[in-house]
Order: C-alpha cells, then sequence, then structure tokens
C-alpha cells in the first residue's frame, strides 16, 4: 500500500479550555465530554508530527493561553522551524505574554472582532473585552513598525450574522487600520436554534449586499480578505459543490482527547491517538476512503454539506445548521 506524505499543516488543539463563552462557539457541544488540556503524552505523540510540518496551529477550539505549559508547547514548535500560528482573544495577553511569545519567533497571531464597538462584539463573545482587544492588537502592531519587523504577521478573523452583517465594512476599515496582513470572514454555524434567526441564511440579500461591498472596495488593496461566496453566484451551480478542498492531504487537526479530525469539522473523525499510531490512522481506510471521495460526485456527508467558507455552496442549508444532517443530532439537542 502506498503511504500518504505526512501533512504539511498540522493543528494541535493543546487545549480545550476558554475564559470566554462565546454564543455562537461549537466547542461548547465538545467540552460537554471533555473540558481540559492536551496531555503531556499525547503531546510527545504529536511531536514528530510538528517536526516535520511546514505550519503549526497551537489552537483550534480553545484558548491556547488557558494551558498553562503554553510557553514549552510553543518554544518547541517554534525551535521546529516551522511557521508558527496561534489564533487569541486577548483576554490574556500581557506584556509578558507579548514579550516571551508574540515578539519571540511567533510568525503569525490571530484574533476575533466581531463588531466595530463593545456592545456588538462582546454580545455573543461573552466575557471578552473589545476595548482591550483593539489597545492590544494596536500595541503589538506599534511595536512592529517602531522596530522594523515584518513578524506577527496580524490576522483578524470575523463570523458574521444578522446582528453585525451590516458593520463588516467598518470592521474591515479596522483591521486595515490597525496594520492588520489578512482577514478571514466566516458565516456562523448555528447548532442551537436560540440563535437560527442570526443566520444569514435567512438575510440572503443583505449578507450579498455587503459582501459585494467589501470585496469590491477592497480591490487590489493591502488587505489579503478571504470571504465566502455570494448566495447569488452559488445559486448558478444548482447547489453543486464546486471547489475543490485538500485537507485529507495536506492538513490535520489533532484534538485534545487525541482526537484526529480530518478538516475544522469536529464530526469527522479519522481515530484517536489514545488508542492507534498517527501512521495507522493517516494510511488507514477511513483516510483512504476520504480522499478518494472528497472531490468526487459522491463525497462524505459532510463534505458534501462543508461549512467552510472557501468551499462551502451557501446555498446549501446543511452547511449552516447542524440539524440539517439528522445522524449527529443526538450529539446536541436543542431546545425546540
Amino acid at each position: 500500500m502506498k503511504k500518504t506524505p505526512l501533512p504539511k499543516s498540522v493543528t494541535i488543539e493543546t487545549t480545550l479550555r476558554c475564559n470566554l463563552r462565546c454564543v455562537h462557539c461549537v466547542s461548547r457541544l465538545r467540552r460537554a465530554e471533555y473540558n481540559g488540556d492536551m496531555t503531556p503524552a499525547l503531546l510527545e505523540k504529536v511531536r514528530p508530527l510538528i517536526e516535520q510540518a511546514k505550519e503549526v496551529s497551537l489552537d483550534n477550539q480553545g484558548e491556547f493561553f488557558c494551558n498553562k505549559d503554553y510557553l514549552s508547547i510553543f518554544r518547541h514548535a517554534r525551535d521546529s522551524g516551522a511557521h508558527t500560528v496561534i489564533t487569541t482573544n486577548a483576554v490574556l495577553l500581557n506584556d509578558e505574554i507579548i514579550d516571551k511569545v508574540v515578539f519571540d519567533g511567533l510568525t503569525s497571531l490571530n484574533f476575533s472582532i466581531d463588531g466595530i464597538d463593545a456592545e456588538t462584539h462582546e454580545e455573543f463573545r461573552v466575557g471578552s473585552n473589545f476595548e482591550k482587544l483593539i489597545s492590544t492588537i494596536r500595541k503589538i502592531c506599534a511595536r512592529k513598525q517602531s522596530n522594523g519587523m515584518k513578524q506577527p504577521l496580524i490576522g483578524i478573523n470575523t463570523v458574521i450574522r444578522r446582528g453585525n452583517i451590516e458593520q463588516l465594512p467598518a470592521i474591515v476599515e479596522l483591521a486595515r487600520e490597525l496594520g492588520a496582513h489578512s482577514m478571514n470572514v466566516f458565516h456562523i454555524f448555528v447548532f442551537d436554534r436560540k440563535i437560527e434567526k442570526e443566520c444569514l441564511y435567512h438575510h440572503q440579500e443583505l449578507s450579498d449586499g455587503f459582501l459585494r461591498e467589501v470585496r469590491e472596495k477592497n480591490r487590489g488593496g493591502s488587505l489579503e480578505l478571504n470571504l465566502p461566496g455570494l448566495f447569488s453566484e452559488d445559486a448558478k451551480h444548482d447547489g453543486r459543490r464546486f471547489r475543490k478542498c485538500t485537507f485529507p492531504r495536506d492538513s490535520i487537526i489533532i484534538g485534545a482527547r487525541g482526537e484526529v479530525f480530518a478538516c475544522c469539522d469536529w464530526r469527522l473523525i479519522m481515530g484517536s491517538l489514545s488508542e492507534e499510531s498517527f501512521e495507522d490512522i493517516w494510511n488507514g481506510r477511513r483516510y483512504r476512503q476520504l480522499r478518494e471521495s472528497v472531490n468526487s460526485d459522491n463525497p462524505h456527508k459532510i463534505c458534501a454539506n462543508c461549512s467552510y467558507p472557501h468551499i462551502m455552496n451557501v446555498t446549501n442549508p446543511a452547511s449552516f445548521f447542524f440539524w440539517e444532517l439528522p445522524e449527529y443530532i443526538n450529539i446536541h439537542k436543542s431546545e425546540k
């Protein structure tokens, strides 16, 4: 059997713990079963993956700086020579962390901004501090500029919904003004019917209007802007998936309990490092079948209903609503 080359993009979920209680965070489903850090034994198992990777992300669905061993974990990833990435809500960032992590070899640092003001941002990111978030980004970017440094690259992640879509152009301008290198815009994924009204699947013309506006304004701009497709454009393809996925060959996510995820969708589990070796999982039957089917006319159901913004077809309700895939409804029983 021909072996698949090891993944060059590796995400290590060093912890599932988080200091926020975000209304729209899907990790709430997983934290009901486990709310802790990756054990030292599991970290040892993923070291070989880190050491051969070109890019290593040190968080997935938890806040990296909640892990008490964050410094040694970061330094191992940095010393491996990989492009090292951290995404943070900035609440725990202080001068010590900025000195020992942010300006000690970190390649990319991403922040989440979901509004142009504290009220909008903090409404869903419960426990966040908008003013500290913005001042922290300004401090880091000012220090970069004064020292003539190119890294870390600053990225902004924004989850769009009915309550903030009208602010999207201003959020893009804020990202540019802060000195961000890139901005990724995601649709909200609805796993709780209490927030269904926030989903822009129900406000398609409104969504398209603001996404089109920021796309046009940013043409040729310095900000690398990654947007989901427009409803009106994707509708022309009759609901067919037409964007290629490379995740099963190029990338891997290792969960805090050792789960091996094929992509950022936590439902697509290929195995567990607590039970098998990585090589057996990576070259095993599940992965082989996924690689053969992912871009075919008959992909796995989760792949067919992908919610990743650069792959999803936004006219597909199963890309937005958890309950559109009935076999997974028992993971979370929403209040009707």
